[in-house]
């Protein structure tokens, strides 16, 4: 490797593979893998990488958001400690409680699932999602209109299943909605363009309407033309 400050570059390469890339073409390279590209003549390359959060940053993570839903009074108890000849010594039954009050808590499928998706839709520069003012009534009078609506790029979503119910992450927030919903998460999530036409049946559906007016109040979603 050579010698550098951010970036891991190795002082000899091997190619194994080669690719000829038009305008337009888009190489997808998996971690790990070490590569090489040259420019054939005048343009412009865009490198854009995805980074996997570090095991300390899921535990910290984890750990600060679990936090917010134990009480107080929930505390570490040894009070049925067996007695030590020296006072000093940690016995390995102290450990046992401990790793039994961590579990409990670190167990729970529902509270690390809502913690995954909120983390992992964060925005990565939540300063552009800015969302805006908007009522029911215009926000269908836009639709109506022919107004398109968009996932705004910095915005991240996906959906789950959590028990009964479905949830939502939308830009590190998520919101508990019925099953009922399932084709309308799957929808927004993925959908390029979403517009009256093919929101028509939600539109229609109190719980369905109320969610695409918060994602557009929150920023996750925009109208295109703004």
């Amino acid at each position: 490797m050579l010698q550098h400050a951010d970036l891991k570059i190795l002082a000899e390469f091997v190619k194994t593979e080669e690719w000829v890339l038009e305008p337009g073409d888009m190489l997808y390279l998996p971690p790990l893998l070490a590569h090489c590209g040259t420019a054939e003549d005048d343009c412009m390359t865009y490198s854009v990488g995805f980074r996997a959060p570090s095991a300390a940053e899921v535990l910290t993570h984890f750990t600060d958001f679990l936090g917010q839903f134990l009480p107080d009074e929930e505390r570490y108890s040894d009070a049925d400690a067996q007695p030590t000849s020296d006072p000093t010594q940690i016995q390995r039954d102290a450990l046992d409680r401990l790793k039994a009050l961590l579990t409990e808590h670190m167990s729970d499928e529902r509270l690390l699932m809502t913690w995954f998706g909120q983390f992992m839709t964060e925005p990565k520069y939540p300063e552009l999602i800015a969302g805006i003012e908007i009522d029911e009534e215009g926000f269908l009078g836009s639709l109506e209109n022919g107004a398109i609506l968009i996932r705004n790029p910095s915005a991240r979503m996906a959906w789950s299943e959590v028990g009964d119910d479905l949830v939502l992450f939308a830009s590190g927030q998520s919101r508990l909605l019925s099953a009922s919903l399932r084709e309308l998460l799957k929808l927004v999530c993925a959908a390029d363009a979403l517009h009256i036409e093919n929101l028509s049946a939600w539109l229609a559906d109190d719980e369905g309407r109320n969610l695409l007016v918060e994602l557009v109040k929150q920023g996750s979603l925009e109208f295109a033309d703004e």
